[in-house]
């Protein structure tokens, strides 16, 4: 969409620009119109956040039985959707680098389906859970254009994160909790429910954390203090899985606050970072320690996964040296493996899976958010310009951009011990990102148009540097 005037820009995010006179009363109607014709489908976004993030159906299952209700929220949202664009006349989707690169995977996916071992499986995974995956990506880089949008859905996000880390906790201190990892299948298990995989639960909190803790450092007074408990609650949950991936992810989180919120206040910021090293090594539970060793020496691991995993590791990388250039398909590295069992790697994984073309497409979608959040978080820190002009909403800018940056680091140090990449992580990531995007560029655009500034400025979704005048500037 080119934006050729502040009242294109105001069109654009759902209310009228302001300064705009009752001459153009028409475009105010249009924006309303705008507004109004997507207001389900963001009702429809927000439930279906609302049932990845906090899964009832899977807390709940006598309630909710096999009925795929997060299937079906995904459509309804999607049809909303569909004909809200066309009840606007607009175009069904923005194509920002990161849609392109999802885009590619998709066809990737299906072209590769003939020559799959198991067919059958590649459809599964891209008509079922990848399916969810690219319906939640296109709407959140459609829909989540305003502050308020994206405040909303971080908020639910991190209430979500809150149930599950008191529902983890709850069940640690219960002793259902498989913090071995190994489960049984005997009465009182774990295996089937919602705690099966508690290395896809701490995945979950640890991308959770950086949120938390951006909402509480942006916040005053009580808004601080009661995300700052979120923040605490889900970081406990988080240790409590004893999952050696979750605390590599919640290290690498921890070094890129205090790195990127610390810059000028170093000295500070070391003395904090001890601090909560000596709390860590004060409070974690019995056993935590001897199974964060493992990670060096994994011979020591008495449960033998991490042996497993070097196994499954191995192999995984002798399918992909064997299949450079079309993979095995999606969906069927478990063909490939022992005992029908994934990497544990979404790198070597998808490798396998969709060739090396496919790896540099995902790796190109895990990267392209850097480069604007980057730019923002320099543009709004602490004592620029902007942030001088725009007060709070500018240093709230800054702290999302680096709450986004080290989500996406502790997702791709994750990955390297998990297969999570079709799971919804990933695009939630960088659907936030490209919200961030665009709020930040209609900002500046608006800033050069009251000041009557001309100055060309980035295009978004691109790695490079494309500039063109604010008449022309695309947010998309």
């Amino acid at each position: 969409m080119i934006l050729r005037n502040r009242t294109q820009l105001g069109a654009l995010f759902g209310k009228p620009a302001e300064g705009v006179s009752g001459s153009h009363s028409a475009d105010s109607d249009e924006a309303r119109v705008h507004s109004a014709s997507h207001s389900l489908a963001f009702a429809g976004l927000f439930l279906f956040t609302l049932l990845l993030y906090a899964r009832p159906q899977e807390l709940f299952p006598h309630v909710f039985g096999d009925l795929p209700l997060v299937k079906i929220i995904a459509v309804a949202t999607l049809i909303a959707y569909t004909f809200g664009k066309f009840r606007a006349g607009e175009s069904f989707t923005i194509w920002p680098l990161e849609m392109k690169m999802l885009a590619l995977i998709v066809l990737l996916g299906v072209g590769l389906i003939p020559i799959a071992v198991w067919p059958s499986r590649s459809i599964d995974l891209l008509t079922d859970q990848f399916f969810k995956v690219v319906s939640i990506f296109v709407l959140m880089v459609n829909l989540i254009d305003t502050r308020a949008r994206l405040h909303s859905i971080m908020k639910l996000v991190v209430v979500c994160g809150v149930l599950v880390a008191l529902v983890t906790i709850r069940s640690y201190f219960a002793g259902e909790l498989d913090i071995t990892h190994v489960s049984t299948g005997v009465p009182g298990d774990t295996a089937g429910t919602y705690f099966a995989n508690t290395n896809e639960l701490a995945l979950m909190l640890d991308l959770l954390l950086p949120i938390a803790v951006v909402l509480a450092v942006s916040g005053k007074g009580l808004v601080r203090l009661s995300y700052g408990i979120c923040a605490a609650l889900i970081g406990i949950a988080a240790v409590i899985t004893f999952s050696r991936g979750g605390f590599l992810g919640l290290a690498s989180i921890g070094c890129v606050l205090l790195w990127k919120l610390g810059r000028g206040k170093r000295m500070t910021m070391v003395l904090v970072s001890l601090l909560l090293v000596g709390v860590f090594a004060a409070a974690m539970p019995g056993g935590y320690s001897e199974r964060l060793f493992t990670i060096l020496n994994p011979a020591n691991d008495p449960t033998n996964s991490a042996q497993e995993r070097q196994v499954l590791l191995g192999r995984a990388i002798e399918v992909a040296l064997h299949h450079p250039f079309i993979g095995i398909g999606i969906g069927n590295f478990n063909e490939y493996s022992s005992n029908g069992k994934v990497a544990h790697n979404s790198y070597i994984e998808i490798a396998a899976e969709l060739g090396w073309s496919g790896l540099v497409i995902y790796m190109v979608f895990l990267i392209a958010p850097f480069r604007w959040l980057r730019r923002i978080e320099h543009g709004k820190s602490a004592g620029s310009a902007f942030v001088k002009r725009d007060g709070a909403g500018g240093r709230e800018l800054f702290y999302l951009s680096v709450g986004l940056q080290a989500m996406m680091v502790a997702f791709m140090v994750c990955s390297f011990f998990a297969s999570s990449q079709y799971s919804w992580h990933p695009y939630y990531i960088a659907g936030f990102s490209i919200a961030l995007r665009r709020i930040y560029t209609a900002q500046r655009l608006g800033q050069r148009s009251a000041d009557g500034e001309t100055a060309p400025i980035l295009t978004s979704g691109a790695l490079w540097k494309i500039t063109r005048t604010p008449a022309r500037s695309s947010l998309t």
